[in-house]
């Protein structure tokens, strides 16, 4: 879609704010008719089931396939798995990606331009490889963040990880780490971060999440010392989950509405309507703006 647009800044800025307005709206609300017959489609068994079936790719996403097994796990009462959550992250990617190259091109012959600074989505096979200790911190180094990583061009790194609960059926839990701030925060959907003092468990878990990014930051950051804080997320905006297997949709929500900085109340009832919007996002490789 082209956008062409004729009017001083003030106004571009208007027409901006009110189009991010616009789609938070929708986010909340159900998508069109049509979106929604192409998600059942793709949902439903084929015709000819087979054992491949499960096996069909139904969206590749910055390299990541989406099976019709793991796309199915959106349409039932069923955690999502690895597969999903890495799509969700490379969606996010994108995201952050056309939103920063549109930054520039808009901004960056006017006097005083800063670019703006990138975020980066990391996805649940990268805490896997981080927990299995199976590529080195300079492999990691390379394969997620790049041979040209400046911590100056970024904001935020956002990674999917299991939680602290071993034998939670629903694993998925968030971790914002602000690369200004020196701040790392802990979102799980369970967790109400006001409730003071944490589980053992929990206050266990966090030390070693920060001891495995403890490392990596070391080498992504230079300013990175033990003293950055790792504190479990407090605001009030999201009801917490009252079941074992929507936290995948949970962070996803939670991860959009973090990267926009937007306080927007989500609760429950929200979560139907958030799952359809995401299989439509999956199959489509996108995420609006």
């Amino acid at each position: 879609m082209l956008l062409l647009f004729v009017g001083t800044k003030s106004e571009l800025v208007t027409l901006l704010k009110r189009m991010d307005k616009e789609f938070l709206i929708k986010y909340l609300k159900d998508i069109l008719p049509l979106q929604q017959w192409l998600v059942k489609t793709k949902m439903d068994h084929s015709v000819l089931t087979s054992e491949d079936d499960g096996r069909t790719v139904v969206s590749t996403i910055n390299g990541f396939d989406v099976t019709k097994e793991c796309f199915r796990q959106l349409g039932v009462h069923e955690s999502l798995k690895e597969g999903i959550m890495d799509a969700v992250a490379s969606l996010f990617q994108l995201r952050d990606e056309r939103i920063v190259d549109s930054h520039h091109s808009v901004n960056s012959n006017r006097n005083g331009y800063r670019p703006r600074k990138r975020c980066k989505y990391l996805g649940a096979s990268f805490w896997r490889v981080l927990l299995e200790g199976t590529k080195s911190l300079d492999q990691i180094q390379l394969e997620y963040f790049g041979a040209d990583w400046n911590v100056d061009n970024h904001l935020h790194v956002y990674l999917y990880l299991s939680s602290f609960d071993a034998d939670s059926v629903d694993p998925w839990v968030l971790v914002q780490i602000n690369l200004e701030t020196h701040h790392i925060v802990y979102v799980d959907g369970r967790i109400d971060g006001r409730v003071q003092p944490v589980p053992q468990a929990l206050a266990e878990y966090l030390i070693l999440v920060k001891d495995l990014l403890q490392p990596l930051l070391s080498a992504l950051d230079p300013a990175f010392t033990n003293e950055w804080q790792c504190t479990i997320y407090r605001e009030t905006y999201f009801e917490l989950l009252n079941n074992q297997f929507d936290s995948g949709v949970y962070v996803t929500a939670l991860t959009y509405f973090l990267s926009v900085r937007v306080p927007l109340f989500f609760n429950n009832n929200s979560i139907v309507r958030l799952q359809m919007n995401l299989a439509y996002w999956i199959l489509v490789g996108e995420l609006p703006i």
